[in-house]
């Protein structure tokens, strides 16, 4: 089966392509200048067409629906939905601090999830290693980052912080009593998307495209100032 892993919950965004379990490709959508709207239904078709296929021989898409970026959230989901209805093949979508945890190589068994909020607020979600699978334990949450640390900091034990809105700078010290991921490990990929997606579909039922909507958590700072 063919798998088009896509994630646009943060910026440049990625593509990738599986074909039977195997990575064959990952790759960036902004390039060459290009943003995510404008670039990525033309490197979907080139990313399938460099090995040999066409979006139409795609059996299943998987997608990271958020919380993150609400722009890329809407050109990744849209672009999903579409695809998905116009070829007939299975969509599923994936939480992005889902993707975020899986991406953690460290021997930590606990890790806290920090997507970036906007207007000094972070989306937290904590998630622990149960049997080597990644695996929620809380809510996710809007909260500033200085109270996810003083959370962490209160639960004591190693934990993990990761995801993009993790700390940088001082936090990053020994002496704080965490470790904070690279960004190989906290930007969300869409080959992680792309694998997750193949799970997933194992276990429940493939998403509706005319239903399937991003998860923002919280509504845009225009929305606060201009409510309905």
């Amino acid at each position: 089966m063919i798998v088009l892993g896509i994630e646009t919950s943060v910026r440049p965004g990625s593509l990738a392509l599986m074909s039977d379990g195997q990575l064959l490709e990952e790759r960036l959508i902004e390039r060459e200048g290009r943003r995510q709207a404008q670039a990525i239904v033309s490197e979907a078709k080139a990313l399938t067409l460099a090995h040999g296929y066409s979006l139409n021989e795609v059996g299943l898409i998987g997608v990271s629906h958020g919380p993150g970026s609400f722009t890329g959230l809407r050109v990744g989901i849209t672009f999903a939905k579409t695809l998905a209805y116009a070829i007939g093949c299975r969509l599923v979508a994936v939480a992005t601090p889902e993707v975020i945890a899986h991406q953690s190589r460290c021997d930590e068994t606990q890790c806290v999830v920090m997507i970036d909020a906007q207007r000094g607020d972070v989306f937290a979600q904590r998630f622990e290693k149960i049997d080597s699978m990644w695996r929620a334990t809380s809510p996710m949450r809007v909260l500033s980052a200085n109270q996810v640390l003083s959370d962490v900091a209160e639960d004591g034990g190693s934990i993990l912080l990761t995801g993009p809105g993790r700390p940088r700078g001082d936090a990053t010290k020994p002496d704080t009593g965490f470790q904070v991921a690279d960004d190989v490990q906290a930007v969300p990929m869409a080959a992680t998307v792309a694998r997750l997606s193949i799970d997933t579909q194992r276990n429940c039922d493939a998403c509706d495209p005319f239903e399937l909507e991003p998860l923002y958590v919280r509504v845009s700072a225009a929305e606060e100032k201009n409510p309905a």
